[in-house]
């Protein structure tokens, strides 16, 4: 089974925030540019970076690249949540669910196969795309405490099981446009399990996940752009062969 601990910690796993953070606390500190150290550079051009974040025992990650693909292509790809299961690589580790589609943004969840321990949900809000005072795109996800809305649908979900809530976390993708046309792409995000797994254990399955989720992403892309030149969009599949 391809990276467990890697896979039940990517785009939208939650964290458990330590002290009072909450999910909107730790979507504020990722979004402050200060305070990022560069760790690795990949050979496709991928930038990994992390950042400690005030009160919080695990470190923040960022992902980044430079690609020609557009904001509104990558979005559109991190909204069809429909389509998780077929886009990203989590090896049946993760399942993935749209909720609902409202005024605010979109509702989801995700279940995560544990091992060793009790298998974690979480349900979260991916809000809409905004344009920041520097002119970056952001689109913005953060999980929620309470998921009392969607309590009938969750406990059809569940059935006789009993997982474990993740109660806090967040991520956010931020798009810049460079001189030349292309867009650099940053995803962040804060990230916590919970249960007996150790820290440095999930600070570098975090690191390793995030760049597997991000390639994901860019990977669709791609996918997508080759399907709209050669066949047309409305002849798109994403599934894979």
């Amino acid at each position: 089974m391809r990276n467990l601990l890697l896979n039940m910690l990517i785009l939208i796993t939650g964290s458990i925030a330590y002290a009072q953070s909450t999910s909107i606390d730790i979507l504020h500190m990722l979004e402050d540019d200060a305070g990022w150290e560069f760790r690795e550079r990949y050979e496709d051009g991928r930038e990994l970076w992390r950042k400690e974040l005030e009160e919080l025992d695990l470190f923040a990650v960022e992902v980044s690249k430079t690609v020609s693909y557009s904001p509104e292509l990558i979005i559109n790809i991190l909204e069809d949540i429909e389509q998780y299961n077929e886009i990203l690589t989590y090896d049946g580790t993760i399942e993935c669910r749209l909720i609902e589609r409202h005024d605010e943004g979109i509702a989801g969840y995700q279940y995560y196969r544990m091992p060793l321990m009790k298998n974690r949900y979480i349900v979260f809000e991916m809000h809409p795309a905004y344009t920041d005072s520097l002119g970056r795109i952001r689109h913005t996800w953060t999980l929620l405490s309470d998921p009392e809305p969607y309590r009938e649908i969750l406990e059809e979900w569940h059935g006789n099981e009993d997982p474990v809530l993740i109660p806090a976390g967040a991520g956010t993708w931020l798009f810049e446009q460079q001189d030349d046309g292309m867009w650099n792409v940053a995803y962040r995000l804060y990230m916590n399990p919970g249960g007996w797994i150790p820290g440095f254990l999930v600070n570098r399955a975090s690191q390793h996940g995030i760049t597997t989720l991000f390639e994901d992403v860019l990977i669709e892309a791609q996918r997508r752009t080759e399907a709209m030149e050669i066949e047309g969009w409305e002849n798109y599949s994403v599934t894979r062969d």
